[in-house]
C-alpha cells in the first residue's frame, strides 16, 4: 500500500506536468523519476523542432520564403503528437487509479476531497464524496469515534506517512475494515500539496479472525476446566490436614505437577490474549490506580521467590507520586511478568523495582544484576515467540514460550505507554514503563 499511495502521487505530479506542457513550461520537468521519462523525451523532441525552426528561417524572408513555412507546419505536426502522446499518458495512469482494487482518495491541504477513485465511492456509497467537501467530516458520519483531523495535519506538516486500521459504518453497510495509508502529496522542489489516501477493505479477514477468536476461547475454556481441577487435588494433596505428611519423594512428584500445572495454566492466558490482541477484543479497563500500593503488592508476593536464590528484592518509589490512568489487573500482569525474568535471569546480586514522574507519566522501572542482553538481541527481545538463548551459566528453571514481553508490548501500548530495555552483557537488564497520570475525576 505504501508503493501504491507513491504511485498515486506520481500520477499528480505527472499531471501538473501536463499542465507545465500546455503552458509552454518545459525547463521544470526534468526529474519526475520514471513516471516523466517519455514526458521528457517529448519536450527534448520539442526543443529540437524549436532550433531547427529557428536555423531554417535565418535569412528567410519573412511572409515568402517556402522555407519557413515549411519548418512552421513541421513543428505545428511535432506539437500535435507531443500533445496526442501526452494525452495518451495521462489516460493510462488516469485508467490505473480507476481499476485499481484498493479505495484511492486525493485531499488538498485542507483535508478537502480533489479526486477520488470508483472503489472509494463504492465504499462510501450513499455518503456524499464530492469534491471540495471535509474528508474527516465524512469519516467521522461513518463512525462518531473517529476523528483523524490531527493524524492529517502531522501528514502536511511533518511528512509522515500515517498508517491505521478504521472500522467503519457507511450508509446502510455493515461495519468495514478499512486498512489505511495516508502519504504527503508533494512535487519536485515544492512544498506538500496534499494529502494520499488508499484503503484496503480488510473486513473478511477481521471476519475470519473473530472466527479464530471464538475457537481458541472455546479451546481454552476447555482446557481451563480440567486445570482448575488438576489444581485442587494438587492443593489438597500438599494440605496434610487431608493428604497427610509426603516423604521427599512425594513431595518432589507434587511440586513438579504444580509447577508444570501452572505453566500451562499461564500458556493458555498467554494464547488467549494473543489472539485477543490481534482480533482487537482486548480490553483495558482505564481507572484510576494507585502506584505505591500495587507495587508494594507485588514484591511482597514476589520476596519469598527471590529468597530461594538468595536474590535481594527492594522497592523504591517516589514519594507523592500521582495516581495513574491504567487497568490495574494488565499493568501488575506485565511488571509481575518483568519480574518473573528477572529472577529466573539472574543467580545473585539483587533485583529493584523502582518508580518515579516523568513529565506526564510515571516512569516504573525493573532492574537486575543477571545476565544482560547484547544490543542485537535487545531488538528482538519484544517480538512474538522471540527468545533469547543464554551464552552464560544462568539458566532459567523453565523453558518460556517467548510470549511475555510481546503481550507486555501491547497491553502497555493500549494504555497509551511504552516499554523499553536497556541492558549490558554481563552487567544486568534495566526494563522500562511509562504510563499516563489520570487526570480524570474521582
Amino acid at each position: 500500500m505504501v508503493i501504491l499511495a507513491a504511485a498515486v502521487r506520481e500520477f499528480f505530479r505527472l499531471k501538473k506536468t501536463f499542465f507545465q506542457v500546455s503552458q509552454g513550461n518545459f525547463a521544470k520537468n526534468k526529474s519526475l523519476w520514471f513516471l516523466s521519462r517519455p514526458v521528457n523525451f517529448m519536450i527534448s523532441s520539442l526543443k529540437e523542432r524549436e532550433g531547427r525552426l529557428e536555423s531554417e528561417c535565418k535569412g528567410a524572408s519573412p511572409l515568402t520564403d517556402p522555407r519557413r513555412e515549411t519548418a512552421i507546419l513541421n513543428v505545428l505536426d511535432d506539437i500535435g503528437s507531443i500533445k496526442k502522446e501526452l494525452e495518451s499518458e495521462k489516460l493510462k495512469f488516469g485508467l490505473v487509479l480507476e481499476n485499481l482494487g484498493d479505495a484511492v482518495v486525493v485531499l488538498d491541504p485542507k483535508g478537502r476531497i480533489v479526486y477520488s477513485n470508483p472503489q472509494m465511492e463504492n465504499l462510501f456509497s450513499g455518503q456524499n464524496l464530492k469534491k471540495g467537501n471535509d474528508f474527516s467530516a465524512l469519516l467521522k458520519e461513518a463512525n462518531p469515534n473517529i476523528d483523524i483531523s490531527s493524524r492529517q495535519e502531522d501528514v502536511l506538516k511533518e511528512a509522515k506517512i500515517f498508517e491505521t486500521e478504521l472500522v467503519l459504518y457507511p450508509g446502510q453497510a455493515k461495519e468495514l475494515y478499512l486498512r489505511t495509508i495516508m502519504a504527503p502529496l508533494r512535487f519536485p522542489g515544492s512544498v506538500i500539496e496534499g494529502i494520499v489516501g488508499v484503503f484496503h477493505n480488510v473486513t473478511e479477514f477481521r471476519k475470519l479472525d473473530r472466527l479464530k477468536y471464538d475457537f481458541i476461547a472455546t479451546v481454552s475454556h476447555e482446557l481451563r476446566t480440567p486445570l482448575t481441577v488438576i489444581a485442587e487435588t494438587i492443593s489438597l494433596l500438599k494440605n496434610k490436614n487431608v493428604g497427610g505428611v509426603l516423604n521427599p519423594k512425594k513431595q518432589e512428584c507434587v511440586d513438579l505437577a504444580e509447577r508444570n500445572q501452572k505453566r500451562l495454566a499461564r500458556l493458555v492466558d498467554n494464547v488467549l490474549d494473543i489472539v485477543r490482541m490481534e482480533t482487537g477484543h482486548l480490553r483495558v479497563e482505564i481507572s484510576k490506580v494507585l502506584i505505591d500500593p500495587l507495587l508494594k503488592n507485588l514484591v511482597d508476593s514476589f520476596k519469598p521467590i527471590f529468597a530461594k536464590k538468595n536474590v535481594k528484592l527492594t522497592l523504591n518509589v517516589e514519594k507523592g507520586l500521582p495516581p495513574l490512568a491504567a487497568d490495574e489487573d494488565r499493568l501488575a500482569q506485565v511488571i509481575a511478568n518483568l519480574l518473573n525474568n528477572a529472577y529466573k535471569y539472574t543467580n545473585e546480586g539483587q533485583v529493584e523495582l523502582s518508580a518515579g514522574q516523568k513529565d506526564s507519566k510515571v516512569e516504573i522501572c525493573v532492574k537486575d544484576s543477571g545476565m544482560g542482553i547484547s544490543n542485537t538481541n535487545l531488538e528482538r527481545i519484544f517480538m512474538k515467540f522471540e527468545q533469547i538463548p543464554s551464552k552464560s551459566n544462568v539458566k532459567p528453571p523453565e523453558k518460556g514460550t517467548g510470549l511475555g514481553l510481546y503481550i507486555a508490548k501491547n497491553l502497555i501500548e493500549a494504555h497509551g505507554g511504552r516499554i523499553w530495555a536497556k541492558s549490558e552483557l554481563g552487567r544486568g537488564t534495566s526494563f522500562y514503563v511509562n504510563i499516563p497520570i489520570f487526570k480524570g475525576g474521582k
